[in-house]
């Protein structure tokens, strides 16, 4: 059954005020204790703002309904929470209920990082494509990084990369791989498949870096200069197929003669 994975877990804002509640009505705890762990499984003290954090009892005493505030962390990650549920009486002074949750923080802020894409554009753009309004820059960065490397990848034979300045060209194909692949790693399971236009915009995007690696194309900045890596000369050629002598011989340079061959196929591109 397709279920939003995003969905099935709670999202806080970093630094935020919650109120986390517990519910118990079959056999009511006497007392009931709330824990936030860190992220690598140690218990998370409390921020200085909030010296502790108290477990109060909603309504009577008898209803079992509980409930803590407790300010959430300040680093972006996944949080677990715990409450510990303890009988009363000598027959149950031992914990009876365990009850464990996970939780993210996020951060809805600038988020600073270095790539090729527009960073505000792409989460503008993600969270219409995939209904999600708490989409930020730090939850598209590794799409955005991965669709860079792609680049980099295709072009860095050819180019020399990272690209400074940014093409237009070199962006807006950063921005188109940031939400293919970001689609394809968290909702193709979910919906099958990505949009159309998303994989049709992406092939074509790809089919040009292939033409830009084969040197088909090429990529233009601002300024109008054409990026291309400067190659070194590591040998000298001979004459084209059928020529009767080499373009460079070992006579001095002022006696070299040009194969008639190598001009005819140089007109011939022309």
């Amino acid at each position: 059954m397709p279920t939003d994975i995003s969905a099935n877990l709670d999202r806080y804002e970093a630094d935020d005020l919650r109120q986390f509640s517990f519910v118990n009505t079959l056999s009511v705890p006497s007392t009931v204790a709330f824990v936030v762990k860190h992220t690598d499984g140690t218990t998370l003290a409390p921020v200085a703002v909030q010296s502790g954090v108290t477990v109060t009892i909603s309504g009577a005493s008898n209803v079992g309904l509980f409930y803590a505030l407790r300010q959430l962390p300040s680093s972006v990650g996944m949080y677990t929470a715990e409450w510990y549920a303890y009988g009363s009486g000598t027959a149950q002074q031992s914990l009876f209920t365990v009850t464990r949750f996970t939780f993210e923080i996020y951060r809805t802020e600038a988020h600073s990082f270095y790539t090729y894409g527009n960073r505000a554009e792409v989460v503008r753009r993600a969270r219409i494509l995939f209904s999600r309004s708490d989409l930020t820059e730090r939850d598209m960065r590794p799409y955005m990084e991965a669709a860079d490397g792609w680049i980099n990848g295709k072009l860095g034979m050819v180019m020399t990369v990272p690209f400074s300045p940014i093409p237009n060209l070199v962006r807006e194909i950063s921005n188109a791989g940031a939400l293919y692949y970001m689609y394809s790693t968290r909702y193709a399971i979910e919906r099958e498949e990505a949009p159309p236009g998303i994989v049709d915009q992406w092939d074509r995007y790809d089919e040009y870096l292939d033409a830009v690696a084969a040197g088909s194309a090429t990529i233009e900045v601002q300024s109008g200069t054409l990026v291309r890596r400067d190659e070194e000369v590591s040998m000298f050629t001979g004459a084209v197929e059928g020529g009767a002598a080499p373009t460079f011989g070992m006579r001095d340079w002022e006696k070299q003669k040009v194969d008639d061959a190598v001009t005819d196929a140089e007109d011939d591109l022309d």
